[in-house]
């Protein structure tokens, strides 16, 4: 028998409009690599595994800490809480954790990417989080003005969130999880 194992599949969705489209790109992309994974081994018995990650890029499922969030936000007695909660997700600029610079020979770091910070990182980061700030406030602002749940506001931000830049998300230690629109 033979194993073959198949790792993280994610995809980095760029925007909404596209997202059915980039859905069955993305299925299409996961069925190509089952099938090359089965016809290569012609008549040898093969054991597949797939990663908890690419079950969860192959599903709708929202990824678990965004669900745990939704239902911690749904079940609160205190909505008004809630929904204090939400505001401050999305209006609270985020920013990324740097290393001690001592740690790395004197040059900061962020942490969760051990990139260098440079005078160019800085500013794109800055500028990114100043209008990603805005949109999200202007999310929550909108949102809550028709009245929406603060779960449903935190959901709708995630998935804004979830469609920024890689690195970006990387610097910020955003933990997109493969989610799929």
């Amino acid at each position: 028998m033979s194993n073959i194992s198949i790792g993280s599949y994610s995809n980095t969705v760029t925007s909404n409009q596209n997202s059915s489209k980039q859905n069955r790109d993305r299925q299409e992309d996961f069925s190509s690599i089952l099938n090359d994974a089965v016809n290569s081994t012609s008549n040898r018995v093969t054991e597949i595994t797939i990663s908890d990650e690419a079950k969860q890029a192959a599903s709708n499922e929202l990824p678990g800490w965004v669900q745990e969030v939704i239902n911690r936000l749904s079940n609160n007695p205190d909505q008004k809480e809630a929904m204090d909660d939400v505001k401050m997700m999305a209006t609270i600029p985020g920013g990324p954790l740097v290393s001690i610079p001592e740690n790395f020979g004197g040059t900061p770091h962020y942490l969760a990417t051990g990139q260098p910070v440079t005078k160019e990182s800085e500013a794109r980061f800055n500028a990114l989080t100043q209008s990603i700030t805005e949109k999200t406030t202007q999310i929550f602002n909108s949102e809550s003005a028709k009245g929406s749940s603060a779960a449903d506001i935190f959901k709708k931000i995630h998935e804004y969130m979830a469609t920024q830049p890689e690195d970006y998300l990387q610097v910020l230690n955003w933990y997109r999880s493969s989610y799929k629109y």
